[in-house]
């Protein structure tokens, strides 16, 4: 089976926010049986942006979130891709629901069009 960065490279540059990718990415993993949760919340650099975002937790605790650096910035230290959050101690992810997106192949299709 291919790892979760080879499944989900194809789409992390597609013209999407972070909630469009999310449904992707979360697509894809249910098809791959990888478990999963959906966190939406907030994400904040800890001085002075504060954002709602969407970002998925992965088992372990890992974070899967491409969308980051669109919000706080495009340098090193922001979040990019699959990590640890506690490697990024300048930024806070507050996750107020976790939920499964239940993405349908239909609306997975209409976002990677």
């Amino acid at each position: 089976m291919k790892n979760i960065e080879q499944l989900v490279e194809p789409y992390i540059n597609l013209p999407l926010e972070c909630d469009g990718l999310t449904r992707v990415i979360s697509y894809i993993l249910d098809k791959n049986n990888i478990k999963h949760k959906t966190c939406i919340g907030l994400l904040s650099n800890k001085k002075d942006r504060e954002i709602d975002h969407y970002w998925i937790e992965l088992p372990g605790g890992r974070y899967i979130d491409y969308r980051a650096r669109m919000w706080l910035g495009d340098d090193e230290s922001v979040p990019n891709g699959i990590f640890k959050p506690g490697d990024y101690k300048n930024i806070d992810y507050i996750c107020s629901r976790k939920t499964n997106l239940n993405t349908s192949e239909y609306i997975f299709r209409i976002l990677t069009m």
